[in-house]
């Protein structure tokens, strides 16, 4: 059972209170020009269709009037959540602990229902990006449930991992941990929801340089940039 499967009538209106909170915030034609949320997601597994979301974190990219970006450490976000389920297979179970989000912490973490609402407040009207942009909806539908049609909603969420390759011509989507390492950059705390957003934006801010070249320094222009036809494999992390 997901997150917002509820058979009374009260979770119906959650589920429709939850769906307009979150088209409002995402379905919006003018995104912010100068704060940009950067997600990163811990999730059991990669399949869609059996796995779950376990924990969000996110920071942000902002600009300076001349465009040019910087990361804020003060704004920040990261929830765990909630699962009272065992994990489905040995994988699943090898994968949440590698990510340290154990057993307790999941008991602990909020619901589905408190923790989307805590994620749109925190993005606001910010467009959003992260690495494997559409499996990470598809896995945050999973969890959330059919309530959310993210095929209509979520139009403002663009994936690095595509950018990354289509900025440097690639012809596969490569690893997180590849890009971390063509790019110099060393994580000492891989594998947290929070530090990972972090490393994320910071990858962005090496990759700007191929975005200013290709002209793309605003959402609409690297919107444009990533609906270029896709790589035709992808490797994720």
């Amino acid at each position: 059972m997901n997150g917002f499967e509820d058979n009374s009538h009260n979770g119906f209106l959650w589920s429709s209170y939850l769906k307009q909170s979150l088209a409002s915030v995402l379905n919006f034609s003018m995104p912010n020009t100068h704060r940009w949320v950067v997600l990163h997601f811990i999730k059991s597994g990669c399949n869609p269709k059996e796995n779950r979301v376990v924990s969000i974190g996110a920071s942000v990219v902002k600009f300076t009037l001349s465009r040019k970006p910087f990361q804020d450490l003060s704004d920040t976000f990261e929830v765990t959540f909630q699962s009272n389920r065992p994990s489905v297979t040995l994988t699943e179970k090898q994968i949440i602990l590698e990510h340290g989000v154990g057993k307790q912490a999941q008991c602990n973490g909020l619901n589905a229902k408190a923790a989307m609402l805590q994620l749109i407040d925190y993005i606001g009207d910010s467009p959003i990006l992260s690495f494997n942009g559409e499996l990470d909806k598809q896995i945050l539908k999973q969890t959330c449930g059919e309530s959310f049609d993210f095929r209509h909603e979520l139009k403002h969420w663009l994936s690095i991992s595509h950018l990354a390759s289509t900025l440097h011509n690639e012809t596969h989507l490569l690893s997180f941990e590849v890009w971390l390492q063509r790019y110099g950059l060393i994580a000492e705390m891989r594998h947290d929801a929070l530090y990972d957003s972090i490393m994320t934006v910071q990858l962005l801010l090496k990759l700007w340089p191929l975005f200013e070249k290709h002209g793309a320094t605003v959402w609409r222009t690297v919107k444009k940039l990533e609906s270029q036809p896709k790589s035709k494999s992808a490797r994720y992390d």
